[in-house]
């Protein structure tokens, strides 16, 4: 039995605790937070609860912390968690610095622990079926792809650290940081790599990738509006056009019916966040659970292409403040590429 320490009972410690209560092989033992609410939480669960969690490791034992704290306390708790000898899951984004994230992985190494971040996407249907589509090169090359990551502001956030750019990193590091590591994970680091904000830049960010042969568009928002939460993308091969509709994955071939593969997962679990019920989640922490019983690094998250994705954001966010006509409103751009 794998047993973990629970840090942060937020929106996705939520989620993590719901996830692993369907994960055979792993328990939580202890619940790590602060204030009334976190209590009340490990009250209703069942699970202990402490404040530090050294303290808890000097009540009971656990080999794996989780961690589901706001961003700007990651890199702290997980220096506390490898001090104290145990493997690391750290939800996304792992910091909001490419060499704190390069220090981290360090520290790990150091001791001989796993440090896990958890860009969930990797897990999911829908992208696995891209990869197998790249990787397969049945349709030929990929000519120009667009992803797009859209929300209502999240009301699960609370003190309002998620909207608090020291804090977060906002739309960049928080949301559209998951479709930023399935293009790394597809293509590679960018060429060139832009981001125009689209009006309010707190609500909705164009991106561009350049690459040699192709280019990349993603848009990410959170509306100040009761938006359903979409989450699709497009790619455009030399002979046929793949489409996420949140659903399915539908490959539109030249001169061929379409093709439709199934997206769905065996076990779903409900989120309680802005996200429908999923196995996406269920899919994640029972790789990273096969992962720790083997005491290996996650090859579908390896912390080079983290720590790539974490410094392509910086230096799109450096080019934005450092170049006037990209801070202006992007209605001016030309459209993505349709495929």
């Amino acid at each position: 039995m794998t047993t973990i320490a629970l840090v942060g009972t937020g929106g996705m410690g939520a989620v993590h605790y719901a996830n692993w209560q369907h994960i055979e092989g792993a328990k939580i033992v202890a619940v790590v937070g602060h204030g009334q609410t976190d209590q009340d939480k490990a009250l209703a669960w069942g699970v202990p609860f402490f404040e530090r969690l050294s303290d808890a490791n000097a009540w009971t034992m656990f080999s794996v912390v989780d961690i589901c704290t706001p961003t700007f306390l990651h890199a702290q708790i997980i220096r506390e968690a490898l001090m104290l000898g145990k493997h690391v899951i750290c939800e996304k984004p792992l910091t909001l610095s490419s060499s704190e994230a390069e220090d981290l992985y360090r520290q790990a190494a150091l001791i001989g622990k796993q440090l896990y971040t958890a860009q969930v996407l990797q897990f999911t249907k829908a992208v696995s079926t891209l990869h197998r589509l790249v990787e397969e090169h049945r349709w030929g090359d990929v000519c120009s792809a667009h992803f797009v990551r859209l929300s209502e502001a999240p009301a699960w956030s609370s003190g309002g650290w998620l909207f608090d750019k020291t804090q977060s990193g906002l739309i960049p590091f928080d949301l559209h940081i998951h479709d930023l590591d399935v293009i790394i994970s597809l293509f590679g680091a960018p060429q060139e790599a832009t981001m125009y904000p689209t009006g309010d830049p707190e609500s909705h960010i164009s991106f561009r990738y350049r690459y040699p042969s192709r280019l990349v568009t993603a848009e990410a928002a959170w509306y100040h509006a009761k938006f359903p939460f979409t989450a699709t993308w497009r790619v455009e091969f030399d002979h046929a056009v793949a489409v996420n509709t949140g659903n399915e994955v539908i490959v539109y071939p030249e001169d061929e019916f379409p093709i439709h593969y199934d997206t769905s997962d065996p076990v779903v679990v409900s989120t309680g966040i802005n996200v429908p019920p999923t196995g996406w989640y269920y899919n994640e922490l029972s790789h990273f659970l096969s992962c720790i019983q083997q005491d290996i690094p996650s090859p579908l998250v390896p912390k080079d292409r983290i720590i790539t994705v974490l410094r392509t954001i910086e230096e799109m966010e450096q080019e934005l403040l450092t170049s006037p006509a990209l801070r202006r409103p992007a209605s001016h751009l030309p459209s993505p590429p349709m495929g």
